[in-house]
């Protein structure tokens, strides 16, 4: 019999690309499953979508139970502090996952409860490269940890995927140009405020909250609370001794654990957005008008313990609430503890 040569009409697939259809005829030749779990598309030409699926890939193809993942704040370099840029990357890294469709995301309320409970401070679950001991953490099978290094205009981003059960860790890496990145990627200090910073010297890092308004039947404090806020911000930032969280990143948190800028935060909460923002401490503040002039106490407090480590008050006008702000912020760094304040410079002769 003559054979004959058959052509086949190009499938019409909606939804699958040139590379999804060879990898399920792939798949089918040597006896697997057609489709793999992993959903390649045109986004997995984002860095964040290569190490979701990339960690996907290396987690095996049982898609029948997804891997109910955290993500932690990346941390910059090999320190503990974090930058905008850890906020950024957690967000996108914890959307691509869920798309690969091998994972389900553990809510960052979640993650902060357990963090309070020292679910991971006791089996170092939480810091990038090191050794990882059996853990069991109900509802929780893994979690996303890393660092990201900056160099010569490129970023690198080393992520690791670590099981809960000491089975193992993978691992994945992204260089990418430090002009696609729409945040800033070193923290608030910069790599300069860092140098010289021992093991034992890492920078801490806080959180300022909206001051409370003191004086509920005047509406106008409440503008002031604001303002305070990102005037705090600035002033402990310009100190070079803490690495101070962002006023979107707080907003974001606030949000998410459905407050509002005008709710009171008590302890519980104060140690939860701590928890959230990768605080270890919070500054808390009220404003008051009474007799002409604006009253403003601050207090900086330990996140694990609630114990107050530092406290600053000021009074003035209208026309000195910048003064205050920053006077707030010298007298709060001047009586903390919890790191060393540079020495004083000899007066030369």
């Amino acid at each position: 019999m003559t054979p004959r040569l058959v052509i086949l009409k190009k499938p019409n697939l909606p939804g699958k690309t040139k590379t999804q259809v060879l990898i399920s005829v792939l798949a089918l030749l040597v006896g697997l499953p057609p489709f793999l779990p992993v959903a390649f598309s045109q986004e997995s030409a984002t860095p964040w979508n290569r190490i979701a699926t990339s960690l996907a890939a290396q987690a095996g193809n049982n898609t029948s139970t997804p891997i109910r993942v955290g993500v932690l704040e990346f941390l910059f370099e090999d320190t503990e502090v974090t930058s905008p840029f850890s906020t950024f990357l957690r967000g996108e890294l914890e959307k691509s996952l869920v798309k690969t469709k091998r994972f389900t995301a553990i809510t960052r309320s979640r993650l902060a409860d357990l963090q309070l409970e020292g679910k991971f401070q006791a089996s170092s679950v939480a810091k990038p490269g090191t050794s990882r001991k059996k853990v069991s953490i109900e509802g929780v099978d893994a979690m996303v940890r890393g660092r990201f290094f900056s160099k010569a205009g490129k970023v690198t981003v080393q992520a690791e995927l670590v099981w809960l059960d000491g089975g193992r860790v993978v691992r994945s890496s992204e260089i990418i140009e430090e002009a696609s990145i729409p945040v800033a990627i070193l923290p608030k200090t910069g790599k300069a405020g860092m140098a010289g910073l021992g093991a034992k010297g890492r920078l801490p890092t806080v959180g300022v909250l909206y001051f409370e308004n003191a004086s509920k039947q005047d509406k106008d404090l409440e503008g002031l609370a604001a303002g305070l806020l990102g005037m705090m911000i600035t002033g402990l930032g310009e100190t070079g001794r803490y690495n101070v969280v962002e006023r979107e990143r707080i907003d974001e948190v606030l949000k998410e654990l459905k407050l509002t800028e005008s709710d009171k935060v008590d302890s519980e909460t104060g140690a939860k957005i701590g928890k959230l923002l990768g605080a270890q401490y919070l500054v808390y503040g009220t404003t008051l008008y009474a007799f002409g002039q604006y009253r403003v106490d601050a207090r900086m407090v330990q996140v694990e313990t609630g114990a107050i480590i530092s406290t600053g008050s000021g009074t003035g006008t209208a026309e000195k609430v910048l003064e205050l702000a920053s006077s707030l912020s010298a007298k709060i760094s001047a009586g903390d503890k919890i790191n060393p304040k540079p020495a004083p410079t000899a007066a030369k002769p």
